[in-house]
C-alpha cells in the first residue's frame, strides 16, 4: 500500500546494508525490518526490527547498516506524524547489498516415473559440505498423478480452454499438460542428513520426487551436490494397507487393547512375505492377544481363521516390537486382524508395520496407513492422546530399594525404572548413582532413540571401575534434556 512495501528476494542472501533512493520528497521518517523467512510457533514470520529513522534534512539517499545476516524478506514502512496527505514520502528504489553465496538453494526434481510400483531402497548422493554447510534431502512418493492442461497463444500468453478452442488454427498456441502429485501422495519426509539412508517415504510406490537443499551459515562457503541415486526393487506385495483402532479416547500410560487390520494384495511377480513386524514409536512392550485372518464378514461376526494362538510363531524384538512369523509363505490376498496390548506415551504415537521375506532380507516393505476394512474408520496408524495433565517424568523408582550384590543370585541387581511422556527424537537419558558425600559412583546414561516410554536401567552395585561399592545408602539421579519450549530439564 502507500505506506508500506514488503519485498521477497526469492532466496536468502547474506546482506549487511540496505539503501533507499527517493526521486524527491523523501519520507520524513521510516522503519525497516528484515527476515530470513523463519516462522514462530504461531506460523507468523519472525522479523528483526531496526530503530525508527528520522530524515529531517530530506536526504534523497538513506542507508541502514547492520551485522551481516541471511535475509529473504525486506519490509519498509513509512512513519506518519500527523493527519492528511502532506507527508508524501516517495521511494523509487530499494537496494540491498551483501557478499557471499546464497544462504540456501532449493532444488526440486521432476516426478520420477517407474513403469510399475517398486520398493524403494537406499538413497545415495555425492557432494561436498565444507565447514558450516550442509545438504538436506527430503522425498515424497505416491501412485497417482494429477494432470492440469494449460492453453497458450502463439506469443506465450495463457488463455482459457474455451478461448483457445474459439480461435482459428493459426491463432492457437501450444497445449501443455502439467503433471502434479495426486491425492494419495505423502507429505515431505523427514530430512536425510547422510548418504546411504533408507528411503523414508511410503513404499512401494510408482512415483517419487526429491527436494535438495544446500545450506550455509558462512557467506564464503557453499555445499555442492553432483549426483543423487535411489535404488529400488520389486515389492513383496503390490499393496499393503493398515488401520488401527482405537485412535482416540486413550488414557496415556495405561495398558490399552488395540486392533490392527492389515490388508494385502498381489500382482504377478510378487514373491510374498513370511513375517509381519509391528513396532511402536514409544519405548514399550507390545503384548500379542490374538491374530485372525479371513473375509471381512467373518471377522465382523467374530469368526475367521485363528493364527495365534496357533501355527503363527511370535518373536520379540529388542525395542519391544513383535515379529509374527508365518509357517508358510503368504502369496494370496488376505485381511488380518491383529489384537495387542500396549501403552502410549506420546501425544501422537505412531505404530509401524512392515512385511519381510526370509529370502530377501533387504526388502523391508512398509505397510501404509489407509483403508484396509470397513470394520473401522480410522485409516490411520497413529494413536492420539491428551498429555496436558501428565508430567514429563513419572513413576521413578528403584526396585528393590534394598539389594545385596554379593553374587548369591538373590537381589544382586537393582532396576532403576522411569516413565517418560511427550518427548520425541533421540535424546540422552542421564542416569547416575552418587554416594551421600555427593561423589559420582556409577554412570548408567545412554542415548534413547525413543525417549518416551518405560525405561529400565540395571545397577549391579559396582562403580565405573567395576569395583563393588561399600554397603550404604546411595542416591540415583535422572536427567533428560528436553525441547527449549518445554522449559528446562
Amino acid at each position: 500500500d502507500e505506506h508500506q512495501v514488503e519485498l521477497d528476494l526469492g532466496a536468502q542472501y547474506f546482506l549487511d546494508r540496505i539503501r533507499l533512493l527517493s526521486p524527491g520528497e523523501p519520507p520524513p521518517a521510516y522503519q525497516l525490518r528484515v527476515s530470513d523467512g523463519s516462522l514462530n510457533p504461531d506460523g507468523e514470520r519472525i522479523w528483526q526490527l531496526f530503530s525508527e529513522r528520522l530524515n529531517r534534512d530530506a536526504f534523497l539517499h538513506m542507508e541502514e547498516d547492520f551485522f551481516k545476516q541471511a535475509v529473504r524478506y525486506i519490509d519498509l514502512r513509512r512513519l506518519q506524524f500527523g493527519p492528511g496527505d502532506r507527508e508524501k514520502g516517495q521511494i523509487s528504489e530499494i537496494q540491498a547489498y551483501g557478499e557471499g553465496y546464497v544462504a540456501e538453494v532449493v532444488m526440486v526434481s521432476p516426478i520420477i516415473k517407474l513403469r510399475r510400483t517398486a520398493l524403494f531402497g537406499v538413497l545415495d548422493w555425492q557432494g561436498e559440505t565444507p565447514r558450516n554447510t550442509r545438504i538436506e534431502i527430503r522425498t515424497r512418493s505416491g501412485n497417482e498423478l494429477k494432470h492440469i492442461v494449460h492453453y497458450f497463444t502463439p506469443r506465450g500468453s495463457e488463455i482459457s480452454k474455451t478461448t483457445w478452442e474459439r480461435r482459428t488454427e493459426d491463432r492457437r498456441g501450444p497445449v501443455v499438460v502439467e503433471e502434479l502429485p495426486g491425492a494419495d501422495w505423502s507429505n515431505w519426509s523427514e530430512v536425510y542428513h547422510h548418504s546411504g539412508a533408507v528411503f523414508k517415504s511410503p513404499s512401494p510406490r510408482r512415483y517419487a520426487v526429491f527436494e535438495v537443499r544446500l545450506k550455509t551459515s558462512d557467506p564464503l562457503r557453499a555445499a555442492t551436490i553432483r549426483d543423487l541415486t535411489l535404488s529400488f526393487k520389486s515389492p513383496l506385495v503390490d499393496r499393503a494397507s493398515a488401520e488401527l483402532w482405537p485412535v482416540r479416547g486413550i488414557v496415556p500410560g495405561r495398558t490399552e487393547e488395540f486392533i490392527l487390520y492389515v490388508l494385502t494384495s498381489f500382482v504377478a511377480g510378487n514373491p510374498g512375505f513370511d513375517r509381519l513386524r509391528l513396532e511402536s514409536s514409544s519405548a514399550v512392550q507390545l503384548e500379542l492377544v490374538e491374530v485372525c485372518s479371513g473375509r471381512e464378514a467373518l471377522l465382523r461376526a467374530g469368526g475367521g481363521r485363528t493364527l495365534w494362538p496357533g501355527a503363527l510363531a511370535v518373536e520379540r524384538l529388542a525395542g519391544g516390537g513383535l515379529d509374527l512369523v508365518f509357517a508358510e509363505l503368504v502369496t494370496e490376498p488376505t485381511l488380518y486382524a491383529v489384537r495387542f496390548r500396549t501403552q502410549v506415551f506420546l501425544g501422537h504415537t505412531q505404530f509401524r508395520a512392515h512385511l519381510l521375506h526370509a529370502d530377501f532380507p533387504t526388502r523391508l516393505q512398509e505397510i501404509s496407513a489407509g483403508e484396509a476394512t470397513t470394520l473401522v474408520a480410522s485409516q490411520s496408524l497413529v494413536a492420539v492422546v491428551d498429555l496436558k495433565e501428565r508430567q514429563l517424568l513419572e513413576d521413578v523408582a528403584v526396585v528393590p530399594a534394598i539389594f545385596t550384590p554379593n553374587g548369591d543370585g538373590i537381589n544382586d541387581r537393582a532396576a532403576i525404572e522411569a516413565k517418560i511422556f511427550a518427548i520425541e527424537g533421540s535424546k540422552r537419558l542421564r542416569v547416575v548413582v552418587f554416594d551421600l558425600a555427593g561423589r559420582l559412583r556409577r554412570d548408567l546414561s545412554a542415548a534413547q532413540p525413543r525417549p518416551s516410554g518405560i525405561h529400565y536401567f540395571a545397577w549391579d552395585g559396582r562403580d565405573d571401575a567395576g569395583r563393588l561399592v561399600p554397603p550404604g545408602v546411595y542416591a540415583v539421579g535422572l536427567e533428560l534434556a528436553i525441547d527449549a519450549e518445554r522449559g528446562g530439564t
